[in-house]
């Protein structure tokens, strides 16, 4: 086959321009993208998360990464972090051995319809409380077991901003203070209007045979606590003082007026 003059010097240019571009590649590689940094679980800036998810089972909590104590000596934070890391560990495991997760038979899995769309679960989220001079942690702990319906539960840290020290309702008050008498019988006279009204019923129609049990002078009864602003607030869950309907109440006390209380705390 003959070319002519034209076609021969037209292949050569284009040869030439292919390797043109060739070496340009070369010599000039394309620029990487960037990548965006990823964040480390539990960094400072995020709450850390613990997730297990299982084919019957979705288990989702959180703790701090740090805490109010960060500036402390003895790793005082890192000791506060790790407490409350290690109850929700403990909650997991309580969880699944309680729900018998890690003992399912074919029947269970049937008669409970378990599958995608019906599994277990559990939740774990907290709030951020302070006073001049303690920083708490109010954990909320949600669990479907598949029963009649989910329940609620706290969990409670109240630290001293001070010393790091991982604060019981006893350290509150001076020795020998009956701080569960005082607790007891401000909340049996208070809890049944604060019921009725948010229920929009009268006080006599407030089961109050309920609030007595949940509220005896007991250390289970008020351990669940923390200081926000110039209050000491305790919480009671589901069926403590009411039926489940009732859901969960805050019992707020102002802490000027509680006897025995420590000056540090008041």
């Amino acid at each position: 086959m003959n070319l002519s003059r034209d076609a021969v010097i037209g292949f050569i240019v284009l040869a030439l321009i292919g390797i043109g571009f060739i070496w340009f590649a070369l010599v000039h590689p394309p620029a990487a993208t960037p990548q965006t940094p990823k964040g480390e679980m539990g960094g400072a800036a995020t709450p850390g998360h613990i997730t297990d998810h299982g084919q019957y089972y979705d288990i989702d909590t959180q703790y701090p990464a740090s805490t109010a104590l960060a500036g402390l000596p003895d790793s005082a934070d890192a000791n506060a972090v790790a407490l409350m890391k290690q109850w929700e560990l403990d909650t997991i495991a309580s969880f699944k051995t309680d729900s018998g997760l890690d003992s399912l038979t074919p029947e269970d899995i049937q008669v409970q319809g378990l599958g995608d769309n019906r599994k277990y679960a559990l939740t774990i989220a907290y709030e951020t409380h302070s006073s001049p001079r303690t920083v708490s942690y109010v954990y909320q702990i949600f669990a479907d077991t598949l029963g009649a319906h989910p329940n609620t539960t706290y969990k409670t840290f109240t630290f001293d901003t001070q010393t790091g020290i991982n604060l019981s309702l006893a350290m509150l008050f001076t020795p020998g203070t009956d701080y569960l008498g005082y607790l007891s019988k401000a909340a049996r006279a208070e809890l049944p209007a604060m019921i009725a009204a948010r229920e929009n019923a009268d006080v006599s129609q407030v089961d109050t045979s309920m609030i007595n049990d949940g509220t005896q002078p007991t250390e289970a009864n008020f351990q669940n606590f923390y200081l926000d602003g110039n209050d000491l607030i305790i919480l009671f869950p589901p069926y403590q003082i009411g039926p489940y309907a009732l859901g969960s109440t805050e019992f707020h006390i102002p802490r000027s007026g509680i006897p025995g209380l420590k000056a540090d705390y008041q």
